[in-house]
C-alpha cells in the first residue's frame, strides 16, 4: 500500500532513523571546476593590464580615469611572470614589455634626452601624465604607490635575473631614498608634494604601509633604521570581536578594509613567521578576513545581499561617497558596498570562502559585475548599483593573490630577493615551530578532568575542549542513553603555559538534569594559541575513559560526520515532539520510538503517526538540534520508510530552522522499504519573503505533512 487511505480513522506512518550531517572532501570534479573558474578569472583580469598599458609601458589607474598610475604599473610588472608561466604570452614578449616599462620609469643620467617618469628622491607620483611622465598635481609623490611599484620591480628582477631587466630594476630600487621620506622622524611619511612639502600623515599602526616599511628597511643604499619597525608597530590596535559563538582576535587597521590585510602578503610570505613583537601576520589576516565575512553574515538584514557568499568590505567605488571612492570595512563606512577584490584578494587566507563568494557573485550578478576584464570594481544592492569600472590595484590584487593561492609564484619570486631577506631579518621575523603541544597525561576524578600538557610550540596558552557522553539516572528498570548525548558538550579552560608543561583542569558541564550522571568523556580537542589569541595548531584525541584513573591517548582526525540522533533512547523526551496546525488536532500526530523497527537489526527508529485527511490539515514532528554550527557541513542524511499496513504519504516536507530564518526541502519517492535521503544543505530553499538559514546556529529539524501532499 503506497498511499494514505482517504478515511478519517486511518493514520499514516513513517519511520526515521540515523539522522546525521556529513562533511565531504572536495571531489575531483569540484576541484577541476574550481581550476577552470580560477583560470577564467586570472586570464580576464590579466587582459586588463595587457590591454590598458600603453606603448611606453605605463598602466592606467582605471577604465574610468585612464591616467598613469605607479601602483598599477607595479601590479602590471608582477602580472607578466604569471602570464608567461600560464602561456598567455611568450617569454620574449614578456621580457620586452617589462624592459620597456622599467626603462621609461628610470632616468638614465648618461642620456640627456632620456624619457622618464618624474620622481623625487626616487619616489614616483601616485598619478602622472603618460605623454610626458610628469607628476599629476591631484596627489603626491607617494611612498605606498612607490612601494607597490618597487614590489613589482623586484619581482621581475628575480624572474629575469642576470639580464638588462635585472640591471635596471636594481637601479630603480637603489635610487629610492627611504631615509629622506622619514622627514627626520622614525616613521615614513605618506608622501611629498612640491608646493607643500611632506604630508602631515605618517605610516603608523597596522595597514598596507607595512609593505613600504619593509622595503625601506631592506634597501642596500638608503635603509631606514631597525627602530622604525618598533615605531611602526607601537600604535598597533589589538581587537577582539565576537559573532555568534566565534571570536576573532587580531591587530586591526584603522580603516578595517580588507586591502590593508592583503597588499603586503601579495609579495611577502609571512606564513609560519612572527616578528619581534610576536605577531603572526598571516594568521592575523586570516582572522581579520573571517571577521569581515562574519560581520557581513551578521548584518545581512541591514544591507541587501549580505551573507556568507556576499562579503568583502574594502576600498572601492561607490556613488554614496563624496569622491565616488572610499575605504569600506566592518564598523567603518559600511554603506552596503561589496567589492569582489575583497574576497578575491583574500583567497590565500580563506580559499574555500573566497572561491564560494566569487562563484556566487558571478553566477547571481553576472549581468552587472562581470565583463571583459573579469570582475568590475563593486556593487551595492541597496541602491541597485553596479560599478562599470575596472581599477588597476583592485584587479591586481585579484590576479596576484589567485596565482599565489594556486602556485605561490609571486611570493616565491619576491622572497628570493636578497633585499627581502634583509628586511625580514631587521624586523625580527623568525620561523614559528607549529608542532602541536603534547598531552602527556589525562585523568578523570569525579566531575573534573585533568590534563598535563607539554609545550612544543612556543605558545602562550592552550584551550582544552571536552566532548561528553551523558546518561540519565534510573527510570524504573531501564537506563538508556539520553537523547542529547549525540550533541557534543564542550568545556574549555585556557591558562598560561611554560616550557616545562603544566597541569590544566576543567569542570565537566553541569547540564545533565536532575536525574543525569556522566558516563564517559569521549574526546578532547587541544588547541595551541599564540600571544595574539590566534590558533596556531590543533589536535584531537579520542579518550576511552573509565570513571577514575589514567587513560590512553589515541590520536585521531576530526570526524567527517556529525551524528545528531539515531533514535536509540526508545522514549519520547523533551528533545523531540509532535506539532499540529490548520484543521489538525493534537491527536492527529504522535511520535514514538521503536527498537523492533530498524534497518540492520540494531538501534531504534522514530515512528511518526500522522493524519492529514481533513482539508487544510497539516502537522508533523520536530527534533531539537541545540545550536549547531553547520557551516562546514555539506549534506543532511537520514533513512525513512512508510508503514505498508497503516499507510503513508510518498511526499513530505522537511525544514531546518534557525532563530533568524529557515529553509525547506521536499522529500519524494518514499516507499515501504528503507530509503536513504541525502539532501545537500544548499538545496534547502528559503520561502518567498523569508530570511534564509543562519548556518552557524541551526536549532531545529522539522517534518511537515500537509493535506494536499497526501498522495
Amino acid at each position: 500500500m503506497s498511499k494514505c487511505l482517504r478515511t478519517t480513522e486511518v493514520l499514516c506512518v513513517l519511520f526515521l532513523l540515523s539522522f546525521l550531517f556529513i562533511i565531504y572532501p572536495q571531489s575531483a570534479l569540484a576541484q577541476e571546476e574550481d581550476e577552470e573558474f580560477l583560470d577564467l578569472i586570472e586570464y580576464r583580469t590579466f587582459r586588463f593590464f595587457y590591454e590598458n598599458t600603453d606603448e611606453r609601458g605605463f598602466t592606467i589607474e582605471s577604465t574610468a580615469w585612464p591616467i598613469g598610475s605607479s601602483a598599477s604599473s607595479g601590479f602590471y610588472l608582477t602580472s607578466i611572470p604569471i602570464a608567461i608561466e600560464r602561456g598567455w604570452i611568450s617569454y620574449n614578449e614578456g621580457y620586452q614589455l617589462v624592459n620597456t616599462t622599467l626603462n621609461n620609469y628610470y632616468d638614465d643620467p648618461e642620456d640627456p634626452d632620456d624619457f622618464y617618469v618624474e620622481s623625487e628622491h626616487g619616489f614616483f607620483p601616485h598619478w602622472f601624465y603618460q605623454e610626458t611622465g610628469k607628476w599629476n598635481e591631484v596627489d603626491c609623490f607617494s611612498s605606498i604607490d612607490t612601494a607597490i611599484l618597487m614590489a613589482g620591480v623586484l619581482t621581475v628582477r628575480q624572474y629575469f635575473a642576470d639580464t638588462e631587466v635585472d640591471n635596471v630594476a636594481t637601479k630603480l630600487y637603489e635610487n629610492v631614498d627611504w631615509k629622506w621620506m622619514l622627514n627626520g622622524d622614525d616613521v615614513l611619511s605618506m608622501g611629498w608634494e612640491p608646493d607643500k612639502g611632506f604630508l602631515p600623515y605618517t605610516w603608523e599602526g597596522y595597514n598596507e604601509g607595512m609593505l613600504a616599511v619593509l622595503l625601506a628597511m631592506g634597501s642596500p643604499t638608503h635603509p631606514i633604521p631597525e627602530e622604525s619597525w618598533d615605531a611602526w608597530t607601537r600604535t598597533y590596535k589589538q581587537v577582539e570581536y565576537q559573532h555568534g559563538n566565534q571570536r576573532y582576535k587580531f591587530v586591526e587597521s584603522s580603516s578595517t578594509s580588507l586591502f590593508t590585510y592583503q597588499y603586503p602578503h601579495i609579495w611577502f610570505d609571512f606564513r609560519g613567521k612572527t616578528d619581534k613583537r610576536g605577531v603572526n601576520y598571516f594568521q592575523n589576516s586570516v582572522n581579520a578576513t573571517l571577521e569581515n565575512r562574519a560581520y557581513c553574515i551578521e548584518n545581512q538584514n541591514n544591507h541587501t545581499g549580505y551573507g556568507k557568499n556576499v562579503w568583502g568590505l574594502t576600498a572601492s567605488e561607490c556613488p554614496l561617497h563624496d569622491s565616488s571612492y572610499g575605504a569600506h570595512g566592518p564598523r567603518q563606512n559600511d554603506d552596503g558596498t561589496i567589492a569582489p577584490t575583497g574576497a578575491g584578494g583574500s583567497i590565500i587566507f580563506t580559499p574555500i570562502e573566497s572561491i564560494e563568494a566569487l562563484r556566487y557573485i558571478k553566477e547571481n550578478y553576472e549581468y552587472g559585475i562581470w565583463g571583459k576584464y573579469g570582475f568590475k570594481d563593486s556593487f551595492n544592492l541597496d541602491i541597485d548599483y553596479f560599478s562599470p569600472t575596472y581599477i588597476g590595484i583592485d584587479q591586481g590584487a585579484i590576479l596576484t593573490m589567485v596565482e599565489n593561492y594556486r602556485t605561490g609564484l609571486v611570493q616565491n619570486l619576491f622572497m628570493q630577493n636578497g633585499y627581502t631577506k634583509v628586511a625580514m631579518q631587521k624586523a625580527g621575523f623568525t620561523d614559528v615551530d607549529t608542532t602541536p603541544p603534547t598531552i602527556t597525561e589525562i585523568k578523570k576524578h569525579g566531575t573534573k578532568v585533568i590534563a598535563k600538557v607539554t609545550d612544543n610550540a612556543g605558545v602562550k596558552s592552550v584551550s582544552l575542549h571536552m566532548s561528553i557522553i551523558i546518561t540519565p539516572g534510573q527510570k524504573g528498570s531501564n537506563s538508556r542513553p539520553l537523547r542529547g548525548w549525540v550533541r557534543p558538550t564542550y568545556s574549555e579552560v585556557t591558562e598560561e603555559m611554560n616550557q616545562e608543561g603544566k597541569i590544566y583542569s576543567a569542570n565537566l558541564p553541569d547540564d545533565r538534569g536532575s536525574d543525569g550522571s556522566y558516563q564517559q568523556v569521549t574526546s578532547f580537542y587541544l588547541e595551541a594559541i599564540d600571544i595574539n589569541g590566534n590558533v596556531v595548531s590543533s589536535r584531537k584525541f579520542k579518550l576511552p575513559m573509565s570513571e577514575e584513573g589514567e587513560v590512553t591517548l589515541l590520536p585521531d582526525t576530526p570526524n567527517e560526520s556529525l551524528l545528531v540522533d539515531r533514535f536509540d533512547d526508545c522514549i519520547s523526551g523533551t528533545e523531540a515532539g509532535a506539532w499540529h496546525g490548520g484543521s489538525s488536532a493534537s491527536k492527529d500526530c504522535v511520535i514514538a520510538f521503536y527498537s523492533s523497527v530498524n534497518r540492520d537489526e540494531t538501534g531504534c527508529s522514530m515512528k511518526v503517526r500522522y493524519n492529514v485527511e481533513k482539508k487544510g490539515a497539516y502537522n508533523g514532528a520536530w527534533i531539537r538540534l541545540g545550536n549547531l554550527d553547520l557551516r562546514e557541513y555539506d549534506e543532511l542524511i537520514f533513512w525513512v520508510k512508510g508503514d505498508e499496513k497503516e499507510g503513508y504519504t510518498t511526499t513530505f516536507k522537511i525544514e531546518l530552522n534557525s532563530p533568524k530564518g529557515s529553509g525547506e526541502y521536499i522529500v519524494d519517492g518514499v516507499t515501504n522499504s528503507w530509503k536513504e535521503i541525502a539532501v545537500p544543505l544548499t538545496a534547502f530553499k528559503t520561502s518567498s519573503g523569508a530570511s534564509g538559514i543562519n548556518w552557524s546556529d541551526v536549532t531545529e529539524f522539522t517534518l511537515v505533512f500537509e493535506d494536499w501532499r497526501a498522495t
